[in-house]
């Protein structure tokens, strides 16, 4: 297990952010750790099925409503497992069949909040530049203002 707090980055381009059906939108999304890409670099995803999940998740891990969460990516079997550190920091499982899972990262919460802030902001506001029309844009707004009110920043109105 790593003790030293490692910095983690959610990497979002939405330049390639396009609907999938179903109301679904799909772009590139993946996490760096030094210098890991989870699940790989250029990763492509369900961005408007897993930001809501996750922001819920990691809130929940954070306000000590429970211990761990199994954040899933929605493309394949890849996943991170995410729980509270006696530091006050989060510990961090990457969880695929091609990555070793012996290491556990240690990362702090407002790395993690900031990043998913930042790339649920990019989609939204991608979404209303190109008017792209889905029927997840609602629980966008609702995991921005649950990240925004976790990392103490006002809403948006």
């Amino acid at each position: 297990m790593s003790m030293q707090v490692e910095a983690v980055h959610i990497h979002v381009d939405t330049g390639n952010l396009e609907s999938v059906g179903a109301g679904a939108l799909s772009c590139t999304i993946f996490l760096q750790i030094g210098e890991i890409f989870f699940p790989e670099q250029g990763w492509i995803d369900l961005v408007s099925r897993l930001i809501q999940p996750w922001a819920d998740q990691i809130g929940d891990v954070i306000e000590g409503r429970i211990e761990s969460t199994e954040c899933c990516f929605m493309e394949g079997p890849c996943s991170f497992l995410l729980s509270a550190a006696e530091s006050g920091n989060l510990e961090m499982k990457l969880i695929a069949p091609w990555h070793s899972q012996d290491t556990i990262h240690t990362v702090l919460p407002r790395d993690i909040v900031g990043g998913l802030l930042s790339a649920a902001e990019a989609i939204s506001r991608a979404i209303a530049s190109r008017k792209l029309e889905t029927s997840d844009a609602e629980g966008l707004l609702d995991a921005i203002h649950r990240l925004r009110d976790l990392s103490g920043m006002p809403r948006l109105h």
